[in-house]
């Protein structure tokens, strides 16, 4: 309702005008009889209110209502397609907000039934910003970091922008390519007064740029630790965004949305040429004067320089650090992206979903031994707690990843047989099977099993990588089974069960009536109590300091419920 009311509002303040301003006039009539007979079931999918598996989940337009367009002299008819299509929104060309990062970046040619559209800028929030303490605010420009020692990254509001990392506490540092800020677009646009053509030779691609991804939680070690460590969380953060065609941003105006890419010249900070000189309304003149100009040009602090627009989204992500049979920790960048790329081949194909449900990258970072290395990452495009729920089976995984890796075409470094897909062909310099194969070796893989002093219940023994509680809880949730048998090995006295999150677990698992407490505590001091507990040592022998009568009510009791149960289970047993 509140984008109804901002057109609405608009075309009420432009139906005073001139015949010369009936062109964005036409243009916010279009605009709502789009937002007006938008297909229900599209806008609840888009929405996020129907589930939407299979489809993006963010969708971002690109308006490319301009002078030329049909439908400013015939507007379209009802038909628009399929009602659940979300590649159209309100008749719009819209991809899903990663993409549209790139495709849709000002600077970018698209190209759309044969014509080419030149990207200008972004369609920002109804609300123009008024005074410079609001600019940010009202137009939600966040900061995005990258910790320098530890690789993890993050974002937070620019009001408070943070100084240390919150993984490992490092100071973050503003050189380099680690600290950004960016804001989300709500959709790109074309310049309502700009001309189409169709000369494709004329195209330009924003660069794609490979996102920040950070999982949380504590590294646990692999079935050999000394081969290396991993983590995985349900709230891990994946940063993409797009810096333009020079790599520096882009200059915007906040006031019409003008935006333009920076990094072109010697300088990585000079103002593009759109902003040198008086610029245009990107969508048409507003308001109640007779200026075509932008009130943003009368205006510097609404010209906001070196933004980058990004997307930041929680979901599901698994990192690897590995370390070669040498002790040495996997450095070579190319051969951490190779196996990552195959890792997600392997998990996706045991999970049995399409790879474009996962991503991969890598990045460096400083493992849990404090060395410099690459950490191998999985994550979910969305979140479907794909990459979370794979840990039990990372032997399994890993030696499939090799299978990826040993090509049947015999290829110099990536084929389609084997590594290149779509959104890897991107990165084909960066694909080695041979440099990943060379690390993964069949002596590592035989290396990860467990030890034969570890395998209790055989060679079916596997290494658990989850907690233990929530190991218990998912093989229960699992299987049918009736029964948990708890077998715990040590010294006794060594135990310290009351401080064990398994205790806790039991506690939930058992019925009340079936658990048997008052047994003394297996502690050295508790040596002469045990022993009367038991029946090894005389009333009369006792110290001052046990209290039989307390021990004997204690035995007591105990033994009433034993008999008790052994009753309940001689009647189910009848």
């Amino acid at each position: 309702m509140a984008e109804l009311s901002a057109i609405d509002n608009q075309i009420s303040e432009l139906s005073k005008r001139a015949d010369e301003d009936k062109i964005p006039l036409k243009a916010l009539q279009i605009q709502r009889k789009r937002l007006t007979g938008e297909y229900l079931l599209r806008e609840l999918a888009t929405s996020g209110f129907l589930p939407g598996y299979g489809f993006p989940t963010d969708i971002t337009t690109f308006e490319t209502l301009n002078k030329d367009s049909a439908e400013l002299a015939q507007p379209r008819g009802e038909s628009g397609g399929r009602e659940d299509n979300r590649y159209q929104r309100r008749e719009l060309p819209s991809r899903d907000t990663v993409t549209a990062l790139r495709e849709y970046a000002p600077g970018a040619s698209v190209v759309i039934d044969g014509l080419v559209y030149e990207s200008a800028g972004i369609t920002l929030n109804w609300h123009a910003p008024a005074t410079l303490d609001q600019v940010n605010e009202l137009q939600n420009i966040r900061q995005a970091w990258r910790c320098g020692h530890c690789g993890s990254s993050g974002t937070s509001v620019l009001a408070s922008p943070l100084d240390h990392c919150l993984e490992c506490g490092a100071r973050l540092t503003r050189e380099g390519n680690r600290n950004k800020q960016y804001l989300e677009p709500a959709g790109f646009s074309v310049d309502l007064y700009s001309e189409t053509h169709n000369d494709i030779s004329l195209q330009k691609y924003v660069p794609v740029e490979a996102p920040w991804i950070s999982a949380q939680g504590d590294w646990v070690p692999l079935a050999n630790p000394a081969l290396g460590a991993f983590r995985c969380s349900s709230e891990g953060s994946v940063f993409h965004y797009s810096s333009g065609l020079g790599g520096a941003g882009y200059a915007v105006c906040l006031e019409c949305g003008r935006a333009a890419p920076m990094g072109y010249g010697e300088d990585p900070e000079e103002t593009p040429a759109a902003f040198k000189r008086p610029h245009k309304r990107l969508r048409g003149r507003r308001g109640s004067g007779d200026d075509w100009n932008c009130g943003g040009s009368d205006s510097p602090f609404k010209i906001k320089k070196g933004v980058s627009f990004g997307r930041e989204y929680t979901t599901d992500v698994l990192e690897l650090s590995l370390v070669g049979l040498d002790g040495h920790a996997l450095s070579d960048a190319d051969a951490a992206y190779t196996l990552a790329v195959a890792l997600r081949t392997a998990i996706a194909a045991r999970l049995g979903v399409d790879e474009s449900e996962l991503g991969c990258d890598t990045k460096p970072i400083r493992d849990p031994n404090g060395r410099l290395s690459r950490v191998v990452q999985i994550f979910d495009m969305r979140s479907g707690g794909y990459s979370s729920l794979v840990a039990p089976d990372l032997p399994i995984l890993l030696r499939a990843a090799r299978e990826v890796l040993t090509c049947e075409n015999n290829c110099e470094s990536a084929c389609q047989s084997c590594l290149l897909t779509f959104d890897t062909r991107f990165r084909l310099d960066s694909l080695d099977r041979h440099a990943a194969l060379r690390f993964l070796s069949d002596e590592w893989i035989r290396s990860l099993q467990l030890p034969d002093d570890m395998q209790l219940f055989g060679k079916a023994s596997r290494a658990e990588y989850q907690p233990l509680a929530e190991a218990i809880t998912r093989e229960l949730n699992r299987t049918s089974a009736k029964r948990l048998y708890v077998y715990m090995t040590g010294d006794p006295p060594d135990w310290d069960i009351a401080a064990s999150p398994l205790r806790q677990l039991l506690h939930r698992l058992i019925k009340r009536d079936r658990i048997l407490d008052g047994l003394p505590h297996p502690s050295g001091a508790n040596g002469e109590r045990i022993a009367y507990f038991l029946g090894r040592k005389s009333r009369t022998a006792l110290s001052p300091k046990t209290d039989p009568h307390r021990l004997d009510r204690s035995r007591e009791a105990l033994m009433e419920r034993v008999a008790s149960l052994r009753g309940h289970s001689h009647n189910v047993a009848a």
